[in-house]
């Protein structure tokens, strides 16, 4: 086995490479056959030299394997066709000669079969990932951003920062608007942590409210200005912070607006008074007196005595001049 005879020839030649002879006296070869080879001439067995190994393939009466061209794999031996086993499945890849397709990696996706290289189809968008193996990115959640392409976990580029949040699937955190705040990371609607709190108010991107100045007071909440509401009226004060103005005590009185203490303007002078939240004071009537500083009613210091009077506003009686009374 292993030769053949041709006509006339006195001796047997040996098979070439690829074809075998099992038996004597044969005047032709055959070939081996497809997902097998032949290394060597004279061979004399139908198994040839042996079977195609993983990832590569054979016709009939070839010397040695093919290698499965990349995009393909290879999954047994003996493999017959050029197509090997198969292309390979979306979100992987392969090159040449291999017996199984490795995943795409992550931060890249395999979107069409059959891919030959490990850049796959490409890399993830900016707002995107994948693991290794996917045919199709994934939008980074919400509370999240990508920065970059080519992100390669769920993390993203990371959490939106104290004062932002995001929807899904964007490259950049978007600041809470004026008026609101955003206490905590990874905040995923556009409402944040909750609008500013009456006496406050806050400008874009803050993580927290700030308190309306002393003098100014916040009446409604989700205030975007550092004016809050406004001034507080004349005779009227506030501390910071405050959703209402606060009336100034009697025996005070408040002469401008936007005042910062409970001292308001001041104590009404000797011979006035004032009731709460007045902003000027107020003349004792002419017949009584006001003796000291922040007279709180009407009635001052009280009536003149017998034998006395007063103008308006006075801060002592005056004695009648003799023959009045």
């Amino acid at each position: 086995g292993g030769t053949y005879a041709v006509a006339g020839a006195t001796e047997c030649t040996g098979c070439l490479k690829g074809m075998y002879a099992a038996a004597t006296g044969l005047s032709t070869c055959t070939n081996c056959q497809a997902g097998q080879y032949g290394a060597t001439t004279g061979l004399d067995t139908s198994s040839c030299t042996a079977f195609c190994t993983k990832g590569t393939y054979s016709t009939a009466g070839l010397s040695q394997c093919i290698n499965c061209v990349a995009g393909q794999y290879g999954q047994i031996t003996g493999l017959s066709q050029a197509t090997c086993t198969a292309y390979c499945s979306k979100g992987t890849y392969s090159t040449a000669g291999l017996s199984q397709c490795i995943n795409c990696a992550a931060g890249q996706i395999g979107a069409t079969t059959g891919l030959a290289t490990s850049a796959c189809s490409s890399n993830c968008q900016k707002g995107q990932y994948s693991t290794a193996g996917l045919s199709a990115c994934i939008s980074c959640i919400a509370g999240r951003y990508g920065a970059t392409t080519g992100l390669p976990t769920a993390a993203c580029s990371g959490n939106c920062a104290r004062g932002q949040y995001s929807d899904q699937g964007l490259s950049a955190c978007i600041s809470c608007i004026a008026g609101q705040y955003g206490a905590v990371t990874g905040l995923s609607t556009s409402a944040c942590t909750a609008p500013c709190a009456k006496g406050q108010y806050s400008t874009v991107g803050i993580s927290a409210c700030i308190n309306c100045a002393a003098g100014q007071y916040g009446a409604t909440t989700g205030l975007s200005q550092a004016g809050c509401t406004g001034d507080c009226a004349l005779g009227y004060y506030s501390d910071q912070g405050l959703s209402a103005c606060i009336q100034c005590v009697p025996g005070r009185y408040g002469g401008v607006t936007g005042l910062s203490e409970a001292a308001c303007s001041g104590n009404c002078a000797k011979g006035k008074y004032s009731t709460i939240a007045l902003s000027e004071c107020i003349a004792c009537q002419a017949g009584r007196y006001g003796e000291t500083t922040g007279l709180p009613t009407a009635a001052c210091s009280g009536n003149c005595a017998r034998g006395h009077y007063s103008d308006q506003g006075m801060s002592a009686c005056i004695p009648c001049v003799a023959g009045r009374h």
